[in-house]
């Protein structure tokens, strides 16, 4: 377990405000290619990949 924790603090270390603004820009993009996904065999995965706020 401790190695995982220390993976997530490794990755969440790597996040700038840089990242969150450029991911923010992305949002309505992907959110308007995630409604176009065809996955039968994954029929709740658009409702998984909805992002709030």
């Amino acid at each position: 377990m401790a190695e995982f924790v220390r993976f997530v603090n490794n990755g969440a270390s790597l996040i700038t405000p840089a990242v969150v603004e450029k991911v923010i820009r992305k949002l309505p993009v992907w959110k308007a290619e995630f409604t176009q996904i065809d996955a039968p065999k994954y029929p709740h995965l658009v409702d998984q990949l909805e992002f709030s706020g």
